[in-house]
This record gives C-alpha cells, structure tokens and sequence, in this order.
C-alpha cells in the first residue's frame, strides 16, 4: 500500500515539476494535458512498479519530449544563460515611446559595441564606409534592380511574412499567446520606429542585413531578446555533418587535392545546401540550377557521396572565375620570417567544414602563419556559430589545441560582417591582421573598403552577386578575390539604372570591369600568354629566384652614385619598381618618402622584409606590368632602376610609360634605367652563372619618341658603358609629368 501510494505522489510531484519547467523553459503547447492524461495512467501503471522504476519511466517521457522540442529549448536555454545578458526588451514600452533610445537601436540592430563610429575611429575603414549597397529606405528606388514588381510596402510585408512561417513552423509555442499578424505589425511598427534624429531605423539596415534584422524585430516581439537563437535550418547545420565529413574523406581519398585545390573547393562548397534555403535566405533570388544537390534519396551514402563529391571537384575547376589565388599564396611565402596573421570571417556551416581542411593545409605549409577564425557569436541561419566551432573541431586534430589557430567567440550577431557592429575584441584582431580572408557573397558586399588587403571568396549564385561581379550564375563563376587596403571593387549603385547587360541590370562600376587588379596582376593572367612570352617570364623569373640571396650580397645597400643622385629628387608617395633585395625602397625611406616596393620573385620580397622589418608591409609580390593595382595619380615619383631590360617585347616599354604617365601625379618624376647594347634588340643572355635571362636593349631615341608620344618631359638623360661590358651602356632617364597637360586632361 505505500508503494502505490508513494508511486502516486512521486507522479503527480514529477508531473507537476516538469509542467512548470517545461512551460516556463520552452513554452509547449497542451503539455499540461499530457502530462495530465499521463498522470492518470500512471494510477494504473505504477501500481505493481516500486518508486525507482516510476521516476525512470517518468524521466525518460520527459526526456523524449525534450528532445521533439529540442530547437525551442536550445535557443531559450542559450537565450537566458548567455553570457554578459542584458536586461530584455518590452517592445510595448519601445512603441509607446517618442522615439528609439540610442542604445535600443544598437541592441536592435545587432550592433555589439556602443560607439557606431569605432571602427573609423581605429582606422579599420575610411570616413565613407558604407556598409552594403544600400538600405531598405532605398528599396522603392532599387525596385527595377531587385526585379521586385511591386510596391516597397507589399515587399516588406512578404519578408516578414516568409520569416514568420519557417519560425512558426518550428516554433509554434512561441506564439502561444500572439498571433502571426500581430507580430507582423508590431515588426512593421517597430520598423517605423524613428531615432532622436528623426530618421526611421529603416534608413539604418542594409538591403544585406534585413533578412537578420527582422528575424531579431520578431525575436524581440517573441520573448524581449534580439539575440534569441532561432534554429531554423538544423538540417544544414547539424544533420549533415556526417554527410560532408564524408565527401571530405572522399575527396581526400579519390582526387588529392593539393593546397590551393582545396581552396578552390572550399569556395564552390558555399553551393552546398543552397537549395534547402528559403527564398529570401541570402537577400535576393537564387539561381537553383546551381546548386549542389545535397538530395540523397534513392542512394546509398557511397554512391550519394560520389555523386557529391565529383559535382563538387568539377564545379572547384570552372574557368569562369576572378581568381587571386596565386597571388595569395605568394604573400604567404615571401612572408614568411615573422609572424604571419590571418583573419577569417567564415560563411555557411557545411562552407566552413572544408574552409577548416583547407586551413590544416595552410598552417602544415606555412609554418609561420596563424589564423584567427571569427564565426558568429549566435546562430544566424545556416551560419557556422562559436556553438558549432566546440562540435566539430574534434574532426580536425591538426587545428584542435594547435596555438597558431584559433576561434574567437565574439563574432557578428548577424549573418554578415558590418564593420561598425563589430565586438571591440574582434576590431582589435582587424587591427593587427595582415590579411584577411572572408567567405561569403554577403560579406563581400558589406566589406567594401575595410583598410586591410582582404581576399573575398564566394559562388556566384544570386542577382545581386551578379550585379556586383558583372559574372553571370549560369556560368557558375567563382570568385577569389584580392581587394588592397581601403579599395573597393565595385562601384556606383546609386547609379546602377545606367548599366544593363543582356537584360542584367550591373553596377556602375563592376569586379569585371577591372578582373586583372582583383585577381592581383600578372601571376593569373601570365597563362594566357602566348608559349615564346610565357617561355620569356618564367626563365627570367627562375634566375631571380634562384639568385636573389646573391645579388643583395654581391651588392648590399650599395647603390651606384648615378643612381642616389637621381633619388635624392624624389619625395613624397614613391613606388619603386623591381625593387629586388629593397636596398632603393630602404634608402627612399631614410630620406622620408612614403615608399612601397613590388617585384616579381618571392624570394627577394622575402629577403627584403627580412632586411628591413620596419618596411615589411612596403614590400609586395607583384610585376611590372600591373600598376593598374594601383590608383590613377597615386605617386609623386616612379623608380626603374634596371628593371625595364626584362620586358618581354621591346614594344612593351611604351606600354610601361603609359601606366607610368597614368600613376603619377601633375609634375610627378619617373627614373628609369635601361641597357643599350651595341647591334642587339633583345636576346636570352646567359653571362651570369650560365642562367639565362631574357633582355630587352633600347636606344635613347627610342626612350625619347615615346616620352614625346606621351608628351613626359625628358629632364635629363645620361649614357654610359657599362663597367665590365664594352658593347653594352647604361642609359638613364629622368622624366617628368607635365602639370599643364595634366590639367588640360
């Protein structure tokens, strides 16, 4: 008799607590009648069953309940124990206030620090940033462009809409207690909410981040917290996992990827899973027939696995591409001799599963290299979170506990990087990067000018991607992009209605537009050459690396008098040319110009850094045949020094001082040293170690016909033999860019 009468208090005891839990924790609709309709079973059930086994029963029910409704305890648990919690928001008090308190907009917006000027402030952007392409104030202008055929109002409406339905549909306890269209028109409300300075927010949220910011309006609407962690999309986010850890494996097995392979196939993963999105998941329409397939009905997970997997390896191979990465890589290796510090802002979930195998590769290479990665600090739809970094790390043991990788747990609250929302912490790893590498189409539309060389990588697979690249989906283009310190690739949205290609409406100012600077100049479109030219590089190329530590300790600092004499006139913003071991770009410091140096080997970039540390980021991998790097009118003075001798056609020189003419200043100076040699045009000459190098010869006549084209004013101009060759002199040149022609354009 105390058995059943204890099994019927240790039920009703058990019940009744795991009501209250249950409803205060995840809000489950008509659990109480379960467990009511439960409690009289357990009249029956427990009578023959000792207390033990009752409590068991009871908890494991509870537990399968928990586990039905995990997403809703996931994110309420996260919600209420989030470290450094702020107090929650009575979006009724909001509404019924005058306007939106400063600190309000910030938590709204998903800001994570409370100065929206920081970043200027810390030189992590110019005074123009503008984070995205433009806000939601100016959709109605934009309409033609997003090919919306409606009005802003029904836009809107749809939006919320949509997010409405995929949080309902997973979350339906959440709206125990309010409807779908009043939570529409509170967020409706709140969007015409208006700050101290009279503006609506809406003039404050990018057409990149609205998508987030309303699910965060409707979150506050939900339960007070902006940062509650909707688990919309578990499919892509947990569940297959499994999946492509082994396409991974497969990859690894069946095609070898090398290094910058694996690059390639971290980039065109981010078509993995797009599919499962809802149609307003990645802020404009996506072109489905691009996708990778993530569809294993019907197969084993071999076969489903192959499928993937070569999809994948063929998609990686496009040629439709902008495409840095040999640039990349170059940096890597002529950095080497210090430490080397990436910072990454990863993308999509199952994207950054192989940006982490990708990454194991890099750190094995580069021994020199650390990688700071930043994954959102809360779940943002399909995104790769800090949460997701402490589940999976255990797959990647050459990055788990190594001190040169590491994860930082204060990233972006929304699904994009905004460099004025970022944590403190993380603004303090931008400022000490040396590159930056970010995924995602998003936020390459969002990191326009941040002062920092940044490698963008992404599919083309969207509208606006599109508009922005130039590049059509169809094509399935692949982008790996490198954008100089406070560059930005495209341009002129405000502008945009004057653009159209084959029915696309483009950006005034496209990647396209200029493919050979994003790509990083001459090491990705050297292949396109014709065999002689390619033949002509490459053999020059190989001397200067091979011989590179020999000629600093041949000649060391020393510099010919003719030449410091002509040095000693530049001042101001300076690029030198050819710069090899640095010993001109070293002594154009000292005398206070503002120098940087470029030059086509990477091992004498890297003796350069190393001699001169305080110059190491005024040395770049990078040939002279790609000043349009480099901004029109950028320098007061261009140096030459004995590097025009290794252009590949003669007739390249005229070429040469055209980009040179572009770069400089109204009365900017160039110097510029050739060879003249008795008889000869141009030849492989082998007089050095028996190493061939590629040598083009010119007369002072012919410096002179193209300056006189070019209507640069020859200042001087000097012939000498050279020391140890009696057919073969030194010609040097000093030119200058005439103001009054300048100004006339």
């Amino acid at each position: 008799m105390k058995k059943k009468i204890w099994g019927y208090v240790a039920a009703i005891i058990v019940t009744v607590i795991t009501s209250i839990l249950a409803d205060k924790l995840i809000k489950i609709d008509a659990l109480d009648k379960l467990l009511q309709a439960l409690a009289r079973l357990l009249g029956t059930l427990l009578q023959p069953v000792p207390v033990p086994v009752g409590l068991l029963l009871l908890a494991v029910a509870g537990l399968l309940v928990l586990v039905y409704r995990r997403n809703e305890l996931t994110g309420t648990l996260r919600s209420l124990f989030k470290p450094n919690r702020r107090t929650l928001i009575d979006v009724h008090q909001v509404l019924n206030s005058p306007e939106l308190a400063e600190e309000t907009i910030l938590r709204l917006l998903g800001y994570q620090n409370d100065n929206p000027i920081l970043a200027y402030q810390q030189n992590l952007c110019n005074e123009d940033y503008e984070p995205g392409t433009f806000t939601l104030e100016e959709i109605s202008p934009a309409a033609e462009f997003l090919r919306v055929k409606t009005t802003f109002d029904a836009w809107l409406d749809k939006v919320i809409d949509d997010e409405l339905i995929r949080i309902h549909q997973i979350y339906p306890s959440l709206f125990k207690k309010i409807s779908n269209e009043e939570v529409k028109a509170l967020a409706r409300k709140l969007m015409g909410m208006r700050t101290e300075f009279g503006r609506p927010i809406s003039h404050e949220i990018w057409y990149q981040e609205y998508s987030d910011i309303i699910r965060r309006f409707i979150a506050v609407i939900l339960n007070g917290n902006p940062d509650y962690e909707f688990e919309t999309y578990s499919n892509l986010t947990y569940n297959r996992k499994q999946l492509i850890l082994k396409i991974i494996d497969w990859l690894e097995k069946n095609k070898k990827p090398d290094i910058q392979q694996w690059l390639h196939i971290s980039i065109a993963s981010g078509l993995m899973g797009v599919d499962e999105k809802s149609v307003h998941a990645a802020t404009s329409e996506i072109n489905r027939s691009a996708v990778i397939s993530l569809d294993t009905k019907g197969l084993s997970v071999e076969n489903a696995v192959e499928r993937i997997g070569e999809r994948l390896w063929d998609i990686a191979h496009t040629l439709t591409r902008i495409d840095a990465t040999e640039t990349f890589f170059h940096t890597l290796k002529s950095s080497s001799g210090r430490r080397f510090r990436i910072l990454s802002f990863p993308d999509d979930y199952i994207e950054t599963l192989f940006l982490l195998r990708f990454y194991s590769e890099v750190l094995k290479r580069y021994g020199h290299v650390e990688i700071n990665l930043v994954p959102r600090s809360i779940r943002c739809g399909n995104d790769f979170s800090y949460e997701d970094s402490k589940y999976v790390m255990k797959y990647y043991p050459s990055l788990q506990g190594n001190p040169r990788f590491h994860i930082n747990a204060n990233g972006p609250k929304i699904a994009t990087v905004n460099l004025r929302k970022l944590h403190p912490e993380v603004m303090s790893l931008l400022a000490a990067a040396d590159l930056v590498d970010t995924r995602g189409a998003r936020n390459y539309e969002m990191m326009q000018g941040v002062n920092k060389e940044t490698y963008f990588g992404f599919m083309v697979c969207r509208e606006i991607s599109e508009a922005v690249t130039g590049l059509d989906a169809a094509d399935l283009p692949l982008v790996f992009l490198r954008q100089p310190a406070g560059d930005k690739s495209f341009k002129g949205f405000r502008k945009r209605a004057h653009r159209l290609q084959n029915g696309r409406m483009l950006a005034e100012v496209t990647a396209l537009d200029d493919k050979k600077k994003w790509e990083g100049g001459h090491l990705s479109t050297i292949r396109k050459w014709d065999e002689e030219r390619r033949k002509r590089y490459q053999v020059t190329q190989n001397f200067y690396g091979e011989n590179a530590p020999y000629f600093h300790g041949k000649f060391g600092d020393h510099l010919e008098i003719d030449v410091k004499s002509h040095l000693d006139k530049f001042k101001g913003r300076v690029l030198v040319l050819g710069c090899g071991s640095g010993k001109e770009v070293n002594y154009l410091a000292r005398r206070g110009c503002d120098v940087c140096g470029i030059d086509f080997s990477d091992d004498a970039i890297y003796i350069a850094k190393n001699l001169y540390p305080h110059l190491w980021n005024r040395f770049y991998v990078e040939d002279m045949y790609n000043l349009m790097l480099f901004k029109e009118g950028e320098f007061d003075g261009i140096v030459a020094n004995a590097v025009f001798v290794h252009l590949l056609e003669k007739n390249d020189l005229q070429v040469m001082l055209q980009q040179i003419n572009a770069r400089l200043k109204p009365g900017g100076i160039c110097f510029i040293r050739v060879i003249d040699k008795e008889g000869l045009n141009e030849e492989y000459d082998s007089h050095l170690f028996d190493r061939t190098r590629w040598f083009s010869y010119y007369r002072m006549s012919d410096v002179q016909k193209y300056c006189q084209q070019l209507k640069l004013k020859v200042v001087s101009k000097d012939r000498t033999r050279h020391t140890q060759y009696p057919d073969v002199y030194w010609l040097s040149v000093l030119i200058q860019k005439n103001e009054a022609v300048a100004a006339n354009g």
